[in-house]
């Protein structure tokens, strides 16, 4: 998980040596701001690092949950109060 992010550094994606399980990335603003990411640089993000499920949360009440959950790929949900996500070995 990562708190609020505009953009990830190259340096950040070598980092990641195999793929991810889970990823968990806030989107703050369906359209982001100097310090946020929108949903376009969110599913970018996503896409680069390619986990096998990953979590949309710290959505803003501009972010329509709905609308979301019909932007995002098959992998990829946004998160809701209470979920609880099961990871598998």
């Amino acid at each position: 998980m990562t708190a609020d992010f505009k953009v990830i550094a190259e340096s950040g994606y070598k980092r990641i040596l195999r793929r991810p399980k889970l990823l968990v990335l806030p989107l703050t603003t369906p359209y982001g701001q100097p310090a946020h990411a929108g949903l376009a640089d969110v599913l970018a993000v996503i896409e680069r690092i390619n986990p096998e499920k990953a979590v949309i949360n710290h959505m803003a009440t501009e972010c329509d949950y709905n609308q979301v959950m019909l932007e995002t790929p098959e992998n990829v949900v946004p998160a809701y109060d209470n979920m609880k996500i099961v990871i598998e070995d």
